[in-house]
């Protein structure tokens, strides 16, 4: 976050163009999104003044003097394919001067001519491929303003173009104009700034800048002559330090609105009558403060070091509100911001949201990568839609005071170095994890059952702060070289589940010597899950359930001890007590190895024995010598599988227990199980479905039929599914029994 200006001791500008203008630039390395493009080509960047700034290709001249508007097939390119890192030249469809980098290169003859939809100041062009200093490029104007020639050798090859103002839609063409020495060359960056447009309509305010906006009176000044206010005027705010703006009781209705002020004033609509605008500029360091009741309906525009303040009697609504660099919104007790119904955008330098009192908050986006947002105030601050984007990255989060909320189904993008002081509330969406290092006094809270995803490829997104689970925490790393490292305390009552091909490691739980941790299970669906304590919950369970077919999860306990847990499920099936772990276990005789499900030196402890009396009559009677997960026939199905779906153990051909498949006019299907009532198996059945296979099964609906005839010791099942599934293009049906 940037140093916010103090509020005294600024010299006072008047001019709404000395806002400083803020710097941009347009990449073109690997084409930048020109590569192999012609006319009408585009790019676009947001400088820190929140001002999108558009170039866009106009024509392509070729070596033999013909353009690419007129039919010729010249484009800007970045070849050959697959150099990373290269940058923008011509390339021409004719190559008359036989030049051998002619597809990526400016060369002789060669120009490309681009503009800009604002006015914009030119900063600098930045080359590669310069090579001696015999080259030439020339830059000419369409408004037929003095050219500029670029030659000599430049520290870096950046070349300054003394911000020359272009204004929007002038033309620029760029071409290499030397006849010898090196003619060929390539464009890295140009550095622009946008001109913002000042503002224009009427001035408010007398001489020394005291007065009230009180309709009929004549308090706004046109070209220095008083004249009446009417509703829809436009309004300028000069820049005379601190200003108190008083509405009548009827309210009124304006335009477009303007505080221009250089000097961290404040401008305040006092407590009164109602103000509706079409939008709001908040021009450099100064704040504009509502007392009243207050609606925007477009955009209110906060520029670098400006502060939205809501006061305790104000009512602010609007529809977008853009945050420059180091701004700031800040409700205070008893306010209101009704932030629901609007967009936040942030600007480069990021932003910072004080609220003493909960507040709850719309889509929030940034325009460049890791952005910083600081949360201050004693209050709840809650994300409903969002945090960052997929285009711009994520946000860096801090949480200095009160706490932050994330709920809604929208994702929220974190990365770069958090600081969380409050606390993190986990109500329900996913939260992915960019490059991320979390640190402070404050905790992460799974209050609904939530999702963390950590997305930083070949590195570490660590948690160094505490993480309760009150309900169930999804943790997917989804490729192989994602990690999230958790190095503090675990508590709660909810369980974990371990997703994704890459790593889940948990690092610290032992404090004086107490076992700590999460109280419920811990189901592992693939990937590896790492324990450097024995963390397990006594009374949870362990399960080992594919999330995908063909993936396998892993347990490592790296630790070198037992860890007791009560029961552990194996693809559904519970094992017997015992002891379990990897063949790298040293000094204690296991009852079972399995190195396809357990890693590491450590072992569990399972307390519970999942053989039940009937479990083991009925193996016994078919003579198996394997345990439940075992499969004796080898045929696919497991020795507890063929259990609890009434088919033959030792029979290769009897794997299937459906009796009649789904009927997609009626719903219906049937299938066998042994029979849980008369044989006590302590196992039930659920039914899941899925549309496609390539998403998760859920839960059939309620509303499904399910009758038996009543066999013994094997009965069938008929299941009706609910009329409103059968629409589906597709439908699949599983049974799951547990």
């Amino acid at each position: 976050m940037k140093s916010r200006c103090t509020r005294s001791g600024l010299l006072s500008l008047a001019l709404l163009t000395s806002t400083a203008l803020a710097d941009v630039q347009f990449n073109f390395l690997d084409g930048g999104g020109l590569d192999g493009q012609g006319v009408g080509a585009s790019m676009m960047e947001k400088d820190d003044n929140l001002i999108d700034i558009t170039l866009t290709t106009v024509d392509i001249r070729g070596q033999d003097g013909t353009l690419a508007s007129n039919g010729a097939g010249h484009v800007t390119n970045s070849l050959p394919p697959g150099n990373v890192g290269d940058a923008l030249g011509i390339n021409s469809v004719v190559n008359s001067g036989g030049w051998g980098n002619d597809d990526r290169d400016f060369n002789p003859g060669e120009a490309w001519m681009f503009s800009f939809d604002v006015d914009v100041e030119l900063k600098a062009l930045d080359f590669a491929g310069w090579g001696d200093n015999s080259s030439e490029v020339t830059l000419s104007f369409s408004d037929a303003s003095a050219p500029l020639v670029l030659f000599g050798a430049p520290f870096g090859d950046t070349f300054s173009l003394g911000s020359r103002s272009v204004p929007a839609g002038t033309v620029i063409t760029m071409e290499l104009t030397n006849t010898s020495g090196d003619r060929e060359v390539r464009a890295k960056y140009l550095t622009v700034a946008a001109i913002p447009e000042p503002p224009t309509g009427i001035i408010y305010g007398d001489q020394d800048g005291v007065g009230d906006w009180t309709t009929p009176d004549d308090d706004f000044l046109e070209n220095g002559l008083p004249t009446v206010f009417n509703t829809g005027d436009d309004v300028i705010f000069p820049d005379n330090g601190n200003l108190a703006v008083t509405i009548e009781p009827a309210g009124v209705i304006a335009g477009d609105l303007a505080w221009v002020n250089t000097r961290n004033g404040t401008l305040t609509f006092i407590a009164g009558g109602s103000l509706v605008a079409e939008s709001m500029n908040n021009v450099d360091r100064g704040s504009v403060r509502f007392e009243n009741t207050a609606t925007i309906n477009g955009v209110v525009r906060c520029l670098e070091n400006g502060e939205i303040e809501v006061g305790p009697t104000g009512n602010l609504t609007l529809g977008t509100l853009e945050l420059g660099g180091g701004s700031r919104l800040e409700v205070e007790a008893g306010g209101v911001f009704n932030g629901l119904s609007a967009s936040i955008i942030m600007g480069g330098g990021g932003a910072d949201i004080r609220n003493a009192e909960s507040l709850s908050l719309g889509p929030v986006e940034n325009t460049f990568d890791e952005n910083p947002l600081e949360k201050t105030g004693a209050g709840d601050l809650e994300f409903t839609s969002g945090l960052g984007t997929i285009a711009t990255g994520p946000v860096s989060l801090e949480i200095l005071d009160g706490s932050v909320t994330l709920s809604g189904t929208q994702r929220i993008n974190i990365g770069g170095a958090c600081v969380f002081d409050g606390n993190l509330i986990m109500n329900g969406p996913e939260l992915e994890l960019h490059a991320s290092t979390i640190s402070g006094t404050g905790s992460i809270v799974v209050d609904a059952p939530s999702l963390m995803s950590p997305r930083f490829n070949d590195g570490d997104n660590e948690i160094q702060v505490p993480v309760v689970i009150n309900e169930t925490l999804v943790v997917d790393p989804a490729s192989g070289d994602n990690a999230l490292i958790i190095e503090r305390n675990m508590s709660g009552p909810g369980g974990l589940i371990k997703r994704g091909n890459g790593l889940l490691e948990i690092d610290q739980f032992l404090e004086s010597g107490l076992k700590t941790g999460y109280e419920g299970d811990t189901q592992i669906e693939a990937g590896t899950m790492r324990l450097f304590d024995p963390i397990l919950s006594d009374t949870g369970r362990v399960i080992f359930t594919p999330y995908v077919s063909g993936t396998r999860g892993k347990l490592d306990l790296f630790h070198g001890q037992s860890d007791v847990v009560n029961a552990l499920y194996i693809d559904g099936v519970q094992m017997p007590s015992g002891t379990y772990g990897s063949s790298s276990v040293t000094g204690t005789v296991l009852d079972v190895v399995d190195d396809d499900r357990f890693m590491g030196d450590g072992w569990l402890v399972v307390l519970s024995d999942a053989s039940s009396p009937d479990y083991q009559s009925w193996a016994s009677g078919f003579g198996l010598e394997g345990l439940p997960h075992d499969d004796d026939d080898l045929d696919g199905v497991s020795n507890g599988d063929e259990y609890a779906f009434g088919t033959d153990p030792t029979s290769a051909s009897s794997v299937s227990p459906i009796s009649e498949s789904l009927d997609a006019a009626t719903g219906t299907f049937s299938y066998t199980r042994r029979n849980p009532v008369s044989n006590a198996t302590g196992l039930s059945y659920r039914y899941e479905y899925s549309v496609s296979l390539a998403n998760d099964w859920a839960p059939v609906p309620a509303g499904f039929g399910e009758s038996s005839d009543g066999g013994n010791p094997v009965e069938t099942v008929t299941v009706t599914l609910p009329v409103g599934l059968l629409s589906n293009p597709a439908l699949f049906v599983r049974v799951v029994a547990e």
